[in-house]
């Protein structure tokens, strides 16, 4: 399980990572509520669009490896963005073949 840390406010946890395609994503957040949180490709552009209750400070949710139109992504990196009221940070998932 590989853990990253990305602020005071945030802890964020992907596991397994790198994926094969299907991945765990927990998000912990001290005081915030997440505003947004999506997964984008090595170019910037939007692969999937998570959807989260914003009243939520914990969610944990999965990512089925698929982008917004139910494609399966293919091996590459990605960059997870959270973003919450008051900041916002990027963690990166790898998926393997």
């Amino acid at each position: 399980m590989k853990k990253s840390n990305i602020t005071k406010e945030f802890d964020i946890i992907v596991y397994p990572n790198p994926t094969r395609g299907i991945a765990f994503i927990s998000c912990k957040l001290l005081e915030n509520t997440l505003d947004e949180c999506a997964l984008y490709d090595i170019r910037g552009a939007e692969v999937k669009k998570f959807f989260i209750s914003q009243k939520c400070n914990n969610s944990t949710f999965i990512w089925d490896g698929r982008d917004n139109k139910g494609n399966r992504v293919g091996p590459g990196v990605y960059f997870l963005h959270v973003k919450t009221q008051n900041e916002s940070s990027d963690a990166k998932i790898i998926v393997i073949e």
